[in-house]
Order: structure tokens, then C-alpha cells, then sequence
């Protein structure tokens, strides 16, 4: 792999993971999502994302997916055209 390729998809990572969110978390864990990291104590809630952050980084990953397959395929074919120019 070469070093364009491996640094443009170094930054797509990084990108992926400023853009991943964490549950959502509140002093009173009342309210907090039931899979924040400090749980939830509102029995009533049950054990599934409520807030909403399970279906923005499943987008989050299905974007990063699909901008890497492209970028993967321009660089490669960017590549090969200069190496047949050369």
C-alpha cells in the first residue's frame, strides 16, 4: 500500500471516530439510556439504545464503509495510471 493511500485512510479513521457518539449519560441515572456505561435505573426502560446513538453510529459506520471503498478504488486506479505513465 502506498503512502497517499495509507494516510488518507488514516485520517477517514480518525473521522470515523470523532464522529462515533457514546450513550447517553445523566447524574440521575433515571434518565440515562440503558446502555450508557453507568446503566439505567429506570427498570422501564429495558436494555435497548433510547437515545438514539445505536442508529447514528451504525450510519457513522456504513458511511465510513462506503467513503473507504471508493477512496480505496480512486486511489488504486490513480496509482496504476501512474504507474503506466511512468
Amino acid at each position: 500500500m502506498n503512502t497517499e493511500k495509507q494516510n488518507i485512510l488514516i485520517y477517514l479513521e480518525q473521522l470515523k471516530y470523532l464522529a462515533i457518539r457514546s450513550h447517553y449519560s445523566c447524574e440521575d441515572t433515571f434518565y440515562s439510556c440503558p446502555k450508557s456505561s453507568e446503566g439505567c435505573c429506570n427498570e422501564s426502560k429495558g436494555n435497548e439504545c433510547d437515545c438514539g446513538v445505536d442508529d447514528h453510529n451504525k450510519e457513522v459506520e456504513k458511511t465510513y464503509e462506503g467513503i473507504k471503498q471508493l477512496l480505496e478504488n480512486i486511489l488504486d486506479k490513480n496509482y496504476k495510471i501512474r504507474k503506466i505513465i511512468k
